[in-house]
């Protein structure tokens, strides 16, 4: 089952307790590759020292500033 956005956009601690235990599946054109998360990182964006975002909006973080749901 894919995961709806809605999963993602709820804090940032519910959602990585949740991801535990999830299967992460990626189709290339050489098949399936996939995988159980069994460990997450989690970073509260611009108020994280530890979150690329703390220094702000750039190049690397700009993906944090995006819709939810996405890989960094």
């Amino acid at each position: 089952m894919i995961l709806p956005v809605s999963f993602y956009s709820r804090s940032t601690l519910k959602v990585l307790v949740d991801l535990i235990g999830k299967v992460l599946v990626r189709k290339s054109e050489d098949g399936l590759t996939s995988g159980i998360i069994v460990e997450a990182e989690a970073y509260s964006g611009e108020d994280d020292p530890a979150s690329y975002a703390f220094s702000g909006r750039t190049k690397r973080s700009e993906i944090m500033y995006g819709p939810p749901g996405r890989a960094f």
